[in-house]
């Protein structure tokens, strides 16, 4: 059976947007009223961007501690860029992304009380 009418939903500008695509006719609709029932739930999963880095040191940047060492490591591997030493940018190209890596591993697990988790796919 061929899939007809599906919700979809989108990011943009900062804001959620919900319609339905209608794959018989090739076009998006909004929702209305009459497509929305009592027994409805929406779930939104989402991260929120940390805090600018700024000037004042004294200020802890709002991400768990055992992440701190991989801002240093992007801090360090564009400064050698820079600098034109290609095996230490790649060294600490390399400590950046194991870090990331974990970050989002971290992040994906089950702290929210649900049982979404994210799996990491790289293409």
């Amino acid at each position: 059976m061929a899939l007809v009418k599906e919700k979809l939903w989108w990011i943009k500008d900062g804001k959620i947007g919900v319609s339905i695509y209608d794959y018989s006719e090739d076009k998006y609709t909004d929702i209305a009223a009459a497509d929305i029932t009592a027994g409805d739930t929406v779930q939104i999963h989402y991260t929120r961007k940390t805090k600018k880095l700024d000037t004042d040191l004294t200020i802890s940047p709002d991400i768990p501690q055992q992440f701190h060492d991989g801002l240093v490591s992007r801090v360090l591997e564009k400064l050698y860029a820079r600098k034109g030493a290609m095996n230490e940018t790649a060294y600490w190209k390399n400590e950046w992304a194991t870090m990331l890596k974990a970050a989002k591993q971290y992040e994906g697990r089950h702290r929210d009380g649900s049982e979404y988790s994210i799996k990491q796919y790289g293409y």
